[in-house]
């Protein structure tokens, strides 16, 4: 991030020699209210630019419950300080219903065959509506247009993605890889009395990896849990997959219909 706000500036410099370089990301509902949930994110680089500000990179080390806030942190010129506690990322599984290697494999198995692509868009499903295609296409035309959609289409960063088929698409393993390799420093923090298991950070890398492509809604429902981590994996597991009925539906829907306008 690039900060040039007086204020912000401050806040970096304060974090880091006063708070260990952590900050705390805080969000709000579709009705603006504050959520109780906050990311807790570490500085790991700062770049001093001056009086044009500072050059910032930060990860996400784990979330926190909002315990208490400053007046200064609403405020449009300031920052404050906040009181937070961090919460577990793994947690005993009471209801019974398995533990986290049941969750993983369930959620795995899901995403190998997942398919949210629209009518017509060249789906994995038999019963798609397939694009039209020129059989005498080249590859030198099918380059230039490959090229030219991405022009048109910039890469815009957004909390919203809409197209999840991009998102969750066959390369949804390689997503899955970068949020390990991003947690694989990371000190994610346990609920005490719980053993973290071999494959416990895999399992939490699985889980952000695929509630990335959710709703919106739906994300911060698992977001915000204080539930363990085997019952969020099923949260998203039952979530996708109602998605995925949702877009059977439709391009069956679009078979049957497909020659009326």
């Amino acid at each position: 991030m690039h900060l040039f706000e007086p204020r912000w500036v401050n806040m970096v410099d304060s974090a880091r020699t006063e708070f260990n370089g952590i900050i705390a990301l805080i969000y709000f509902g579709p009705s603006m209210e504050l959520l109780r949930t906050a990311t807790l994110a570490e500085v790991i680089t700062c770049g001093n630019l001056g009086v044009a500000g500072r050059m910032v990179t930060v990860r996400g080390v784990g979330r926190a419950n909002i315990q208490d806030l400053a007046p200064e942190v609403i405020s449009a010129d300031e920052w404050g300080i906040g009181i937070v506690k961090e919460m577990a990322e793994l947690d005993e599984d009471p209801d019974g219903k398995g533990g986290v290697e049941t969750a993983v494999a369930s959620l795995e198995d899901l995403m190998k065959n997942l398919d949210l692509s629209p009518p017509g868009s060249g789906s994995k499903d038999s019963n798609s509506v397939a694009p039209d295609v020129k059989e005498d296409d080249g590859e030198e035309e099918q380059g230039e247009q490959e090229e030219g959609a991405q022009k048109k289409q910039p890469e815009l960063w957004t909390h919203e993605r809409a197209y999840m088929k991009e998102y969750l698409g066959q390369d949804w393993r390689l997503k899955v890889e970068g949020v390990q390799k991003e947690l694989a420093e990371v000190p994610l923090c346990w609920r005490a009395g719980v053993e973290q298991g071999n494959d416990a950070p895999s399992a939490v890398a699985l889980l952000y990896g695929a509630i990335g492509g959710a709703p919106i809604d739906k994300r911060l429902e698992v977001f915000c849990s204080d539930k363990g981590l085997a019952e969020r994996l099923r949260m998203t597991d039952d979530s996708l997959r109602e998605l995925q009925g949702m877009a059977v539906a439709r391009r069956s829907l679009a078979t049957i219909f497909q020659e009326d306008t």
